[in-house]
């Protein structure tokens, strides 16, 4: 048992090192996106909304909300491939 929570120590440390590191990327990443994506993607993943929720909060149609939070996604998912932080650019 022992050397299982030393395992599980070991990963969780791993973990918590891989967040620092990535949390600066994703903050820089998340600036990147167009206003509307940033907010739209905020309310959904920071706020906790639901899709619905951002929809009103936002005065949008729900097909809006989910186009948006598609393209940030998809942004995001490419900034923050390895090759990804050199295809930042500014707004």
């Amino acid at each position: 048992m022992a050397a299982d929570r030393e395992t599980a120590d070991r990963r969780a440390g791993a973990a918590a090192i891989e967040a620092r590191v990535l949390l600066p990327r994703v903050a820089d990443a998340i600036e990147t996106l167009p206003d509307d994506e940033r907010e739209t993607l905020l309310l959904f993943a920071w706020e906790e909304l639901s899709y619905h929720s951002v929809a009103e909060a936002l005065e949008l149609p729900i097909g809006t909300v989910r186009s948006r939070l598609n393209r940030a996604r998809t942004r995001l998912r490419e900034l923050l491939e390895p090759k990804g932080k050199n295809r930042m650019r500014s707004r």
